[in-house]
């Protein structure tokens, strides 16, 4: 019996633990953390459950902000749990802050426990380590940090060289020379095509990373080192890497990993179990960087339990080494493999799926980590951690729409969440609603008590409501309470010294820190404080003992220079400067600042040698370049130009009365370029006098268009210059000039200057175009090339003949194009533009169109990647549906973006080139046109569909506005094959159907883009090939019952490609009583009696098909009119010419636009009256049919038993007239306009 009984107390007992476990991830699911607390505290107090419990308590802690108690229980579970090494990774620099240099008491010996903790492998020990380093190297323990980092085992020598061009991602599967090329001689050219070499890292930063941003200019760059091993025997060895950017990785010149994505992670996160050979053995490991924001890697060479390999040495001077086979195979990170396990065996376990997705984040792999959050999400759809966790997922991956949906969430249905009131005070802070803020910050505070984050955004309201005693008073109670808070330490500093110009206390703030603790932003402030008090040794020592702490950092050897040089003291300036380069051997700016020294004290040829260096390096230092040509001796390259006398100019210039036809005059119009090698700049000078009040309005302001992305705009001269000789200033803001005050026979000057910075190889090229003669009369036209002599390039004109002035200058060789006294170009109606019809000069040193295309495949095709969210909604959209067609696939792509993600428009040529990576466009559904067609492009392909970028010129930019290899592209589309046929796509016009072309592509120019790393070859511009896309035009069919005078209607009409998109885009968004009134005043106009419209119906208008079919019914009144016993109706065509308005011009200069008076290809119509048995026709209308140039036109009728039926047909295949044909076509017109208007005679029957 007591057997029994104890059975049944031990099984209620068990039963009622277990329950409290469970019963905690129940509460904490749906967010009731008071009973999920009591719960798990329940269940700590057994051992089977204790482990899981606290981490559950941990993670409850940590949302409410409790710090202290968050690590207590973690503790709890770290030494209850069997294996705790898995969950500590995942929560360590999260959760935990073990990252933090401000580590307790409790923490430090948490991080010495592990490392003597057997069961934690040779990452988990490495992570103490760098942790206790860190901490170590803030309090000034030199030696104790030097020892833990030290430890880590990391691989320090290393040959560097870079860097090579990875603008979006291009460079990564490049074959750059310095992977087949080990050795110490070895040449490279660079980005910018400077002769470059390997060379030694002297110094690495204090925790084993290679940090590339303090040896190159890192950004939009790949990046090579090298190092070579001598391992005693052959042996089996595991390359631990941690990285930010892309990698890739060999040994002995074959390929161990490769990992495209960029990601910011820690070490041993791609792991490569190798065989070293016996001897040297070579390692090279390229870092890429686009979008990663840094650009650095830590190797550690390990043995199995991932523990440093101890009988190994490397070195940083080439050496002949082995290429036996190395047998690669990819080992997976210890935390993520156990988790995965752990996983599989617990499938849905949410503990589990936290601690994995967690894993995931901390290494920036996010679109797993996502998959991950989302799959919670299902099991808990209300929980705020999980809300917590995708928010910071979406902040990493910019995904701006999801992220505001999950804090918009949190904030609704965890109002007094620690995160939760955060996110409150941000939205109020940016609605300036101070007192809501405040009422806010209060509630946090009491809820949560004060600590750094509240005290910072109390210290932000004080500043923002300029409450400035109260701002001060807080600042010392911050600096009081945390005084080794480096923001509080600043903030203090600086009240202290500019607002209460107490420089004594500021010195002994920022004193008292650098004697306790060090940060070299806070050493940096201290040093420049003595400076600028005139304490010129102390401040020198500080910065010297800065470099000295952190040999590593050439930007401050750097900025030592420039102090030094200021102070006058010029060989210690040198001494720094070289310091800087013998780290960092190929950054311009050192070498700028190198010749700027040696420039000071004379020592010209240095100063030149130095220059020089810079400039091949940083080609678009224009500062640099002139100050070469000062000590060369030569002219500033703007001299070479011939000089203008714009006031003489002015003052010659003629008056109204010379030029009767016209408001105003451009009297000079000046492009001077200036190429050199990697680099341009122009200057524009202009001159127009204002000659009537009209060109008031035409000139009073002017924007000058440049890309900003790109360009750097200097004004040299926005002036009016008045009619008596006054000269006043206009006002300009970013290329925006206005010209106030502006009268008849003043004029405006303007002269300004463009710098270009193109980051990538096009660069290392130029391109441009310049008009001659415009809509205004020229007195000078002129453009003047100044090139470099070895710099190849060509040039066309267009609708001109003039030969250049050819001089040699010096390097350069001057081109000058002058044209004067141009009259104005007349406008006409539906004229060619600009590009075509004006006197103009192209030029282009690019090689061909073929350049351009791989260019711009290398650019984008990072971007085109299809990454995890892309993934999800193709198969989401595709689900079920394998055997549709590639057209349908196809078109559900397309129908899905135009329908939910909305188009930006941004003018390509003034933006950047570089689209947006897909998976961005996709998660803020938003986007340009090449961000709209490169997400297409991404789900097209992961669709397993033949889809890529084409680059356009569109119609109404000209036929010719490209005759020379350029970037003059404005708008980007998709194409796709399908059948072996190929389709363009248009992903702008949200009304537009798949396939479909709008007139501003019709005969556009364009440029196919080929598939990533395909580099196929003879890519050329060509006009885009309309017949690939889907028909535009317009089928009717009429019926009109004849009521005695009056007239019932009914119209049937199929509208189809462009024309559908046009009617969807005007009737979509409207209501029905809105499109009944728009269709009342269409008809109203056809007819000049009293007409109501009945029914309207549409089809498909909602739908994007190819097709949309509407039909509408109405009433005229009195449509027939009698003379004489004889009643007279015209044939109510719906597309009938009434007039030659359109035509009217008598004679012709330039062709004409037919496509922009006419977008249908076919106008098809059929009419079918129904009279009165007891009316007759006296005359039926004739057949008829006419043709021109591609224009067709027929009409013909016939009656049968009272019905007349009438068929009216005009084909259209054509887009320009070309003015020799304009008699025809206004004749051919003439006879369509009086066929369409031809009346019928109709009599009753006697």
């Amino acid at each position: 019996m007591r057997t029994t009984l104890l059975s049944v107390f031990l099984f209620l007992y068990i039963s009622c633990i277990a329950g409290d476990l469970d019963n905690g991830w129940k509460y904490f699911i749906t967010n009731n953390r008071a009973e999920a607390r009591k719960s798990f505290i329940n269940a700590t107090y057994e051992p089977s459950t204790r482990a899981e419990a606290s981490l559950g308590l941990t993670l409850i802690n940590w949302m409410e902000g409790k710090e202290e108690e968050t690590f207590a229980y973690f503790l709890m579970f770290f030494n209850s749990s069997s294996n705790p090494y898995p969950a500590t990774y995942s929560l360590w620099s999260t959760i935990l802050d073990l990252y933090s240099t401000q580590l307790t008491t409790t923490k430090l010996q948490f991080l010495e426990t592990i490392l003597s903790d057997t069961r934690a492998n040779g990452t988990m020990k490495a992570l103490a380590n760098s942790s206790l380093g860190n901490y170590y190297e803030l309090i000034r323990q030199t030696e104790k940090a030097k020892k833990h980092f030290a430890a880590l085992g990391a691989i320090t020598q290393w040959q560097l060289t870079g860097v090579f061009n990875n603008l979006s991602g291009g460079g990564f599967d490049k074959e750059y020379a310095p992977i087949d090329e080990p050795m110490d001689d070895a040449v490279f050219e660079s980005r910018t095509g400077a002769e470059i070499r390997w060379f030694k890292n002297k110094s690495v930063r204090t925790d084993r990373w290679i940090d590339f941003s303090y040896h190159f200019n890192y950004r939009n760059s790949v990046i090579y080192a090298q190092t070579f091993i001598n391992s005693p025997v052959k042996q089996e060895v595991i390359l631990a890497t941690g990285v930010s950017g892309s990698l890739k990785i060999w040994l002995n010149n074959q390929l161990a990993g490769s990992i495209r994505e960029e990601r910011n992670t820690d070490f041993d996160v791609y792991n490569y179990r190798v065989q070293l050979s016996a001897g040297i053995n070579r390692i090279l490991i390229q870092i890429g960087e686009s979008e990663a924001g840094r650009s650095n890697f830590m190797l550690r060479i390990t043995d199995n339990q991932m523990n440093p390999v101890t009988n190994i040495t490397a070195n940083n001077q080439y050496q002949a080494f082995v290429s036996d086979d190395i047998h690669p195979a990819q080992v997976g990170l210890f935390a993520e493999e156990y988790l995965i396990r752990e996983l599989q065996n617990k499938p849905g376990d949410l503990l589990t799926l936290i601690l994995l997705a967690e894993c995931y984040m901390r290494n920036d792999k996010n679109s797993e980590s996502l998959r991950l959050f989302l799959q919670q999400r299902q099991i808990a759809p209300q929980n705020s951690y999980i809300g917590l966790r995708l928010i910071e997922n979406y902040a990493r991956s910019d995904n701006r729409f999801e992220m505001s949906k999950e804090i918009e969430k949190i904030k609704q249905t965890d109002p007094n969440l620690y995160m939760s009131l955060l996110y409150q005070i941000n939205e109020e802070e940016q609605k300036e609603n101070h007192s809501m803020v405040e009422y806010l910050i209060n509630k946090l505070e009491t809820l949560y008590n004060i600590n750094e984050t509240a005290l910072n955004r109390r210290i932000n309201l004080y500043s923002a409501t300029k409450q400035n005693n109260k701002l001060i008073e807080l600042v010392n109670k911050a600096y009081t309470l945390y005084p080794a808070n480096t923001g509080f330490v600043k903030l203090k500093a600086m009240i202290d010294l500019d607002v209460l110009k107490n420089n004594k206390s500021a010195y002994q703030v920022l004193k008292s820190y650098s004697n306790k603790y060090f940060n070299d932003e806070i050493e940096n402030m201290l040093a420049s404080y003595l400076l600028n008090q005139g304490k010129t040794k102390q401040g020198l020592k500080t910065y010297e003992n800065l470099v000295n702490t952190i040999p590593y950092a050439t930007g401050y050897y750097y900025k030592l220079a420039g102090v030094c040089r200021d102070l006058r003291e010029y060989s210690k300036a040198i001494q720094y400067i070289r310091s800087a380069l013998e780290m960092a051997p190929y950054t311009g700016a050192y070498y700028s600042r190198m010749g700027q020294i040696y420039d000071d004290i004379n020592y010209t040829e240095p100063a030149i040698r130095a220059y020089e260096a810079s400039l091949a390096y940083t080609p678009s230092d224009y500062v640099t370049r002139r100050a070469l040509r000062r000590l060369e001796g030569k002219k500033d390259v703007f001299n070479y130009f011939s000089p203008v006398d714009i006031y003489r100019e002015y003052a010659l210039s003629p008056g109204p009365e010379a030029y009767p036809n016209d408001n105003s005059i451009i009297l000079h119009y000046e492009t001077q370029k200036i190429v050199y090698g990697g680099a341009t700049e122009e200057r524009h000078i202009i001159l127009i006098k204002i000659l009537k009040p009209e060109g008031i309005d035409n000139w009073k302001e002017y924007m000058i268009q440049f890309n900003q992305y790109n360009k750097k705009l200097i004004i040299e001269k926005a002036e009016i210059i008045k009619n008596n000789g006054n000269r006043i200033t206009a006002e300009s803001n970013n290329g925006y000039v206005v010209f106030t005050g502006l009268e008849v026979n003043d004029a405006i000057h303007l002269v300004y200057r463009l710098e270009d910075y193109s980051p990538d190889k096009l660069a290392m090229h130029f391109w441009d175009k310049f008009y001659f003669n415009l809509y205004y009369p020229v007195g000078i036209s002129r453009y003047c090339l100044l090139i470099a002599k070895d710099k190849e390039f060509k040039y066309e004109l267009l609708n001109t003949t003039v030969e250049p002035v050819i001089k040699s200058e010096d390097e350069f060789m001057l081109y000058t194009w002058e044209k004067k006294n141009l009259p104005a170009i007349l406008p006409e109606d539906n004229a060619p533009p600009l590009s075509d019809i004006a006197q103009s000069l192209h030029l282009s040193s690019i090689p061909g169109w073929e350049f351009i295309s791989n260019w711009y495949a290398d650019l984008s095709a990072a971007k085109q990647e299809s990454n995890f969210e892309i993934k999800q909604t193709v198969e989401k959209l595709l689900a079920g549906r394998d055997n549709w067609s590639d057209q349908a696939k196809a078109d559900a792509i397309y129908q899905y973006i135009v329908k939910n993600i909305r188009y930006s428009f941004v003018p390509f040529r003034q933006g950047s080139y570089i689209p947006q990576k897909a998976s961005t466009t996709l998660n803020t559904r938003l986007g340009d046109c090449k961000d709209l067609s490169t997400l297409f492009v991404s789900m097209a392909r992961y669709a397993g569909l033949d889809a890529g970028l084409v680059l356009i010129d569109t119609r109404e930019n000209g036929q010719k506005d490209m005759i020379v290899p350029s970037m003059e592209f404005n708008h980007c589309i998709a194409r796709i094959t399908i059948d072996n046929t190929e389709k363009f796509v248009e992903l702008t016009n949200p009304y537009l159907s798949f396939g479909s072309m709008t007139g501003s592509l019709r005969g556009a120019l364009s440029l196919n883009i080929p598939k990533p790393q395909s580099h196929k070859t003879g890519e050329t511009i060509r006009y885009l090939n309309q017949e690939k896309s889907t028909f535009s035009g317009i089928t009717r069919r009429t019926t009109i019952t004849v009521k005695g005078n009056d007239l019932n209607i009914k119209r049937m009409n199929i509208r189809t490609g462009e024309l559908a998109a046009q009617l969807r885009s005007s009737d979509l968004p409207s209501s029905q009583a809105d499109r009944e009134k728009g269709f009342q005043q269409s008809i109203s106009k056809e007819f000049s009696s009293q007409t109501k419209i009945g029914r309207l119906h549409y089809v498909n208008l909602d739908t994007l098909t190819d097709t949309l079919m509407y039909e509408y019914e109405f009433t005229v009144k009195n449509a027939i009119k009698e003379i004489a016993n004889i009643k007279i109706i015209t044939i109510p065509w719906t597309d009938k010419k009434q007039s030659l308005d359109f035509i009217a011009e008598e004679d012709r200069k330039y062709d004409f636009s037919f496509l922009d008076v006419n977008s249908a290809d076919v106008l098809s119509e059929e009419i079918t009256i129904i009279f009165p048995q007891s009316v007759r026709i006296l005359e039926l209308p004739k057949t008829e049919s006419f043709t021109f140039r591609g224009l067709g036109y027929s009409i013909s009728c016939t009656y049968t038993d009272s019905t007349l039926t009438c068929n009216r047909y005009f084909k259209s295949q054509t887009e320009w007239i070309k003015s020799e044909d304009w008699y025809g076509f206004k004749d051919f017109f003439q006879k369509i306009v009086e066929s369409d208007n031809r009346q019928i005679a109709i009599a009753r029957e006697e």
